[in-house]
C-alpha cells in the first residue's frame, strides 16, 4: 500500500509540474522485462546456485516509469522507474542447503518464492549536441541527428526476498530479505534522428556490504507524435550481505515498453 502512495504522489507532483510550466515535458512508460536469473546464496555451510540448486532460471517483471524534463537552469531533470516481480518454484532438493540458519536436506520437498521490487530515482543534467542541417550523412546531405549526454545521481531501492517452506519438515520456514537504499553515479546517452533514437544507461557502485551494477541499451521509435515503443536489453545485479548469507542476484534480458509524452 505504501508503494502505491509513493507512485501516486510522484504522479501528482509531476502532473502539477507539467501544468504549472509550459516548457516542461512529462513522459510515462509501461512495459515488460523478460529475463534470465543467475546468482547464488553463499554462507558458512556452502554455495547454493539459484538455477542448479534452487530451480530459478526465468524472471518476468512488469515495468513502470515517469520522466519530468524542463528548461530551468541549476535544477535537475527527474526520472523514476519501478519493477515488480514474483517467481514461484516447487521442487525436490538434490543437495543439502542452509538458508537463514535453517537446514534443508537433500530429498526434501520445498516450495519457495522470490519477490523482487526495484525503485530507481535519477536526478540528472544533460548536454545536447545538435546536428548541423544539410550535413553529409552516409554520403548524402541530410540531417545527421542529435546526441545527448546525461549525467547525475541515482538512488536505487532494492526490495528482495527469498522465501522457502520445507513441506517434508513440517512446513519449516526460512527466508532472506534484502532491503537496501543504494546511491549510485549515473551516465547515459541518447541519439535522435527524426522519430528514431538509440539510448544507453549505466549506474554502478561498490560498498563493503552492498554492490550494484545496472546497464541498459536499446532503440526507440515514435510511430505517433507523442507515443513511442522501446526495445532494449537490460542487465542488473546486486551483491549484498544479510546476516550470514551473501546474496548475489543477477537478471538480464529483453525489455519492451511503450511511452507517452505530454
Amino acid at each position: 500500500m505504501q508503494k502505491n502512495y509513493i507512485i501516486f504522489i510522484i504522479l501528482y507532483a509531476m502532473t502539477f509540474f507539467n501544468n504549472a510550466y509550459a516548457e516542461s515535458k512529462i513522459t510515462v512508460g509501461a512495459g515488460l522485462l523478460i529475463s534470465d536469473i543467475k546468482g547464488d546464496i553463499e554462507n558458512f555451510s556452502g554455495n547454493y546456485d539459484f538455477d542448479k540448486d534452487l530451480g530459478y532460471s526465468k524472471f518476468n517483471a512488469s515495468y513502470f516509469s515517469l520522466e519530468a524534463r524542463h528548461d530551468f537552469e541549476y535544477i535537475p531533470d527527474v526520472y523514476f522507474d519501478f519493477f515488480n516481480s514474483e517467481e514461484l518454484v516447487s521442487r525436490i532438493l538434490t543437495k543439502d542447503i542452509e538458508v537463514a540458519d535453517l537446514e534443508h536436506s537433500s530429498g526434501d520437498k520445498i516450495s519457495s518464492s522470490i519477490k523482487y521490487n526495484i525503485f530507481n530515482i535519477l536526478l540528472f543534467d544533460s548536454l545536447l549536441i545538435k546536428g548541423k542541417a544539410n550535413s553529409k550523412f552516409l554520403g548524402k546531405r541530410s540531417y545527421p541527428g542529435d546526441i545527448e549526454f546525461r549525467f547525475g545521481m541515482a538512488v536505487k531501492y532494492i526490495d528482495w526476498k527469498y522465501d522457502i517452506v520445507n513441506k517434508t519438515q513440517y512446513d519449516n520456514h526460512s527466508w532472506i530479505k534484502v532491503n537496501e537504499f543504494i546511491p549510485l553515479p549515473y551516465f547515459g546517452f541518447r541519439y535522435y534522428r527524426y522519430g528514431f533514437s538509440l539510448y544507453g544507461n549505466l549506474t554502478a557502485i561498490s560498498f563493503k556490504d552492498a554492490k550494484s551494477f545496472s546497464a541498459e541499451g536499446g532503440a526507440s521509435y515514435s510511430f505517433l507524435k507523442d507515443i513511442a515503443v522501446n526495445i532494449g536489453y537490460m542487465y542488473e545485479n546486486f551483491d549484498v550481505l544479510e546476516d550470514h548469507d551473501m546474496v548475489y542476484y543477477q537478471i538480464n534480458g529483453v525489455k519492451i515498453d511503450f511511452k507517452y509524452s505530454f
